[in-house]
């Protein structure tokens, strides 16, 4: 499953509170706006992959009624989650750190909103 956001500076992500929308299509990026990140308009794009995560099946089977071409899968709240991390410059189309990603620890926070964007 992977979530894919975007920032100016990778300093702006808030990997406690990440966000629980990811996609089984490892090569979707979203096209839409709504929420701070998701459109492609900022310098970084940043891939987050979860190979295992507990989902909330009611809100998946929900969003994929509502979104059918985004095979979304809606994670729990509050999970730490191990998840595979990569950075890239749209600018450059370099990697940030690792071109293979950076294992770590994120948590898909506690609303539905998208507030891993720090403020």
């Amino acid at each position: 499953m992977v979530r894919r956001i975007y920032v100016n500076d990778p300093s702006e992500i808030d990997f406690e509170n990440f966000g629980v929308h990811f996609s089984e299509d490892n090569y979707y990026r979203h096209s839409g706006g709504g929420s701070n990140g998701t459109t492609k308009k900022a310098r970084y794009e940043v891939s987050v992959i979860v190979d295992s995560a507990v989902i909330n099946e009611q809100a998946t089977a929900i969003s994929r009624d509502e979104y059918p071409h985004e095979k979304e899968v809606v994670l729990a709240f509050g999970q730490n989650v191990k998840a595979t991390v990569s950075i890239v410059d749209t600018e450059t189309g370099y990697f940030v750190g690792s071109h293979m990603g950076e294992v770590r620890k994120i948590n898909t926070g506690g609303t539905r909103c998208d507030k891993w964007v720090k403020k």
